[in-house]
């Protein structure tokens, strides 16, 4: 696998010429990421887990807690006939990316899943609509009894998730923790992990020290769920190997020179700081696909991250060409403070069934001269003749964007991706200071970037609106 799988275009940036004060600020940009780097260089493992940033340790198959999700993944496998992920955020967003991505489309009407159960997500809204759905539908499929739950917390006490583990414990009666599998901190500061003291659940898996929560997606948060649903010819321990090669590949881009034409992270980084000091504040994030959760998750991984001190770009998600017939005007014809940052995917039908892809079929009776240029050609090239067309579009129309250009929909390339844009998002929060404290000094162990503080004042008001309607 070489550096190629995933490469960055940058489109029309600059819609007015390059002056004297931008040109000052590309210098200012550029002498900052080398001092970035600098600081990234001379973190030690120890560090990185000091300062929230053990997600960059690249994992080893032979890890024991690799090996724990291996032999978890395995068990379940031969165990039971449906998984369920019960977590929000962090906590489950990249584990619906990975089945969304990786695995065949309708998963759970597959006559043969190569030994894979049906696949379910729950826990992350207090709307009771979905939970008790899946609920019944389990029960009436009668295989609740052979449903595992994977309830994902790192401290046990996000309220979505825990409000629907108890559910889930009341439908399932005394025997409940034998149907539980759990992801959390390995210390008494988790509830999951004093409940797991007290009643050991089938398998606790420790989340490991240094590492948030939307940046847990090579934990056994989104590990799990990737090797539980091992298609043919795949075992857990060989998608966990994809995903880690995948990895690897990141983590050579991220350790090239700043400036080097290979190095996304910083290219990335560096660009949208310029854009946002052009007076730009939204960033389209334009997966050109059918999917949904890679935009969901850049947003949380992206927003919650960067979103500090009054600045920081806003994710937008959207996917192409369905945000063409909905989002495209008001990129064009509306206020110009966006950036587009496309997601452009090679090879769409490289995972599919393993037959060819077929041609749309010409019709004598199609006789609109637009709609017959259609007919025999297959819809993947359709595909990428629409994002070609929307970003040559938008380089007319001077909207500056940049393109991710991905090889293939392929375990180790979206690993590889996901660790590229974990990589912008931290550089792109030290471009910002955000690893500075108030007085200016540089405090790596309370960086914004890992943290958010601007959620504890919904739980706080929540908490008062539940006492209010106890009395």
């Amino acid at each position: 696998m070489s550096n190629s799988n995933i490469t960055l275009k940058i489109g029309k940036t600059l819609s007015i010429p390059l002056n004297t004060e931008l040109t000052t600020k590309f210098q200012q940009i550029s002498q900052q990421l080398m001092e970035i780097q600098s600081l990234f260089q001379a973190e030690s493992d120890e560090d990185k887990i000091s300062y929230e940033r053990a997600w960059s340790i690249i994992p080893d198959v032979n890890d024991e807690y690799i090996k724990d999700i291996i032999s978890c993944a395995e068990d379940i496998r031969k165990n039971y006939k449906a998984f369920v992920t019960v977590g929000i955020g962090g906590s489950d967003l990249c584990a619906r990316l990975f089945h969304e991505l990786i695995n065949p489309v309708y998963f759970n009407s597959m006559k043969d899943r190569f030994g894979a159960p049906e696949i379910y997500f729950t826990g992350d809204t207090f709307d009771p609509r979905g939970l008790y759905g899946l609920l019944y539908v389990l029960k009436e499929k009668e295989i609740l009894d052979k449903t595992v739950f994977h309830i994902v917390s790192k401290s046990g006490k996000t309220a979505e998730t825990f409000a629907s583990a108890v559910i889930i414990r009341q439908w399932l009666k005394d025997n409940w923790h034998e149907q539980v599998i759990t992801t959390t901190a390995g210390d008494p500061s988790s509830v999951l992990f004093q409940m797991n003291q007290q009643k050991p659940f089938r398998k606790l898996l420790v989340m490991p020290k240094g590492v948030g929560g939307r940046f847990s997606a090579f934990t056994s948060v989104g590990l799990l769920l990737l090797a539980v649903t091992a298609m043919e010819s795949e075992t857990p321990k060989i998608r966990i190997q994809k995903a880690i090669k995948g990895l690897k590949l990141a983590k050579e881009i991220f350790e090239k020179p700043y400036y080097h034409q290979d190095n996304i992270p910083y290219r990335l980084a560096g660009w949208l700081q310029l854009m946002e000091y052009m007076g730009k504040t939204i960033i389209e994030f334009y997966d050109y696909a059918d999917h949904h959760f890679l935009a969901d998750w850049f947003v949380q991984l992206y927003d919650e991250s960067v979103q500090e001190r009054g600045q920081g770009l806003t994710v937008r998600p959207l996917r192409g060409p369905t945000s063409n017939h909905s989002a495209l005007n008001g990129i064009v014809n509306g206020p110009k403070d966006k950036v587009v940052l496309f997601i452009n995917w090679k090879n769409l039908w490289h995972e599919i069934y393993g037959e060819t892809e077929s041609s749309i079929q010409s019709y004598n009776d199609i006789q609109d001269k637009e709609l017959s240029e259609l007919c025999n050609l297959k819809l993947s090239q359709l595909q990428e003749a629409s994002y070609v067309g929307t970003a040559e579009d938008f380089n007319d129309k001077g909207i500056p964007n940049a393109t991710l250009i991905v090889s293939e929909r392929s375990i180790e390339s979206v690993s590889a991706l996901m660790r590229i844009l974990m990589d912008t998002t931290a550089v792109k929060g030290r471009l910002q200071g955000l690893h500075f404290d108030e007085n200016g000094s540089i405090d790596l162990k309370h960086e914004l970037t890992y943290l958010q503080s601007g959620v504890e004042g919904y739980k706080q008001r929540m908490r008062e609106n539940i006492r209010t309607v106890r009395s």
